[in-house]
């Protein structure tokens, strides 16, 4: 079985994953091919475990409903900490726009003059001069943003891999980005929020492709956009069998993957030991009869 990532400089040592499955064939008395489609159906079930967003600071709950609601708080959040309504901009960030005609549309959100003293019906250009001359900065020759494309291409260039989160510089210097209206920006963070779990449903189409029948994914990782980043590759013969699955997207690191492919070889080795133990095999039965070979120095443990 193999894990292939498109993700740059991942390298992962698979070689006592190979021993393992090998093993609990044997053991298990299963057929290869049986053994590589099940073992990587549920490591791609790991992965989703494994892989943000989790509902908590430990991983391993990444296919639990809080996941996504706590993914769902975190868009919320990432977006307006640097996305603000027209109508929640300050003097300053309004002059920095640098047009007489925002500044006019800002200043109706405020019922009367008593509200916004910048506020003249009859010489608003003149208003508009005064204003932008007092609240003038280094922060001129902003724009606003009027619609969902350039919202979409603001919000992508600020982020880490164009899908990670804001980066924390742009949070760091403040930076915010005036936008029309907030029902914009709601409308906006809907559609973001309708796309929790993309990234994980690569993994489960991975194994759906490689004929999973058995292992059950939560439905929020079967985002059909998910076919374009799956890997699943399987080659079948009377010598040799594999399985290949992978992602094209999403930071994958070498540690979270070394990690997922180490529990499931513990995972392969806990079902080992029940089903010799209900056998009544022993360790040293399985050695000699060739059933236990490569794994039989981590049955101690």
């Amino acid at each position: 079985m193999g894990v292939k990532t498109t993700y740059e400089n991942v390298t992962i040592d698979q070689s006592m994953l190979g021993k393992h499955l090998l093993d609990y064939s044997r053991i298990m008395n299963l057929e290869m091919q049986q053994v590589l489609k099940n073992q990587a159906a549920l490591f791609c079930k790991d992965m989703v475990k494994y892989s943000p967003p989790f509902s908590s600071q430990s991983p391993g709950d990444g296919d639990k409903t809080a996941a996504k609601e706590k993914a769902k708080d975190h868009i919320k959040s990432d977006i307006n900490s640097v996305f603000k309504p027209l109508e929640r901009a300050n003097p300053t960030q309004v002059a920095s726009l640098g047009s007489p005609y925002v500044f006019a549309q800002w200043i109706t959100f405020f019922k009367n003059e008593k509200d916004n003293p910048y506020l003249l019906n009859n010489r608003r250009h003149f208003k508009w001069q005064i204003f932008g001359n007092k609240f003038a900065s280094s922060a001129t020759g902003h724009r606003i943003i009027e619609s969902m494309d350039d919202l979409a291409k603001t919000h992508e260039a600020i982020r880490y891999k164009r899908f990670g989160p804001i980066k924390k510089s742009v949070k760091k210097h403040g930076m915010q980005f005036i936008v029309k209206g907030k029902g914009l920006i709601k409308s906006y963070i809907a559609k973001k929020v309708k796309n929790i779990g993309i990234q994980k449903s690569a993994w489960y189409f991975s194994a759906k492709n490689i004929g999973n029948t058995k292992v059950s994914f939560p439905t929020w990782c079967q985002h059909v956009e998910g076919q374009l980043n799956e890997i699943s590759e399987f080659a079948d013969s009377d010598v040799f069998s594999s399985v290949t699955v992978g992602n094209k997207i999403g930071k994958v690191v070498d540690a979270r993957l070394q990690f997922v492919l180490q529990r499931r070889a513990a995972a392969m080795r806990k079902q080992m030991k029940s089903f010799m133990n209900s056998r009544k095999i022993t360790l040293a039965d399985a050695i000699r009869t060739g059933k236990i070979y490569g794994t039989a120095p981590l049955f101690s443990d």
